[in-house]
């Protein structure tokens, strides 16, 4: 079975959290939440009041994942301060592990702390940048040899999610799901 792992912190965007966990879910992938916040507290609030709790805090975090997620929203700035997510991204990277990132996280945790460099072309939120030069306008945009997934913003997030389920286990689960989704 695969795994991904979600970080999540006060005002993560909740449509890119919350669906994207959904969606892998579906798929039969085993998904653990883990929480980014100053107190260690597993209990998040996301940008638009949702209140969730995690499966565990980000310093818990103790196992490989095929794919580590960074939604993006508010929350973005918390998440890229954790030493220890970018420490788990980073070892994604070297490893040749999935990583995937949706609207601000892109620009503001993947580039910005190196775990994507100049050539890497990346989905994201119209003005996340960061002086990045490689952003398209498309919804999701897979490069890296397909171990990096970038989205764009909320709205693209049921085809961030489908797409990180096609790259992580192939076209026959994505189709599966798709067709229990759009009937």
């Amino acid at each position: 079975m695969k795994t991904a792992l979600i970080a999540m912190a006060n005002g993560t965007e909740d449509i890119e959290a919350i669906t994207t966990l959904d969606i892998l879910n579906r798929a039969g992938i085993k998904v653990t939440t883990a929480s980014v916040t100053s107190d260690n507290t597993r209990m998040i609030r996301l940008s638009n009041g949702t209140v969730t709790i995690c499966n565990m805090t980000i310093d818990e975090v103790c196992e490989n994942y095929d794919i580590v997620i960074v939604p993006g929203g508010p929350g973005t700035k918390t998440l890229a301060s954790s030493e220890k997510l970018i420490t788990i991204l980073k070892k994604q990277k070297d490893e040749k592990r999935h990583v995937a990132a949706i609207c601000a996280a892109p620009g503001v945790v993947l580039y910005n702390k190196g775990i994507i460099d100049d050539g890497t072309v990346m989905a994201g939120f119209p003005g996340t940048e960061n002086g990045y030069d490689n952003f398209t306008d498309k919804g999701v945009e897979v490069s890296g040899n397909g171990y990096i997934i970038t989205g764009r913003a909320p709205a693209y997030t049921m085809e961030f999610a489908l797409t990180i389920v096609k790259q992580l286990i192939g076209i026959s689960a994505y189709q599966d799901v798709l067709s229990r989704i759009y009937p």
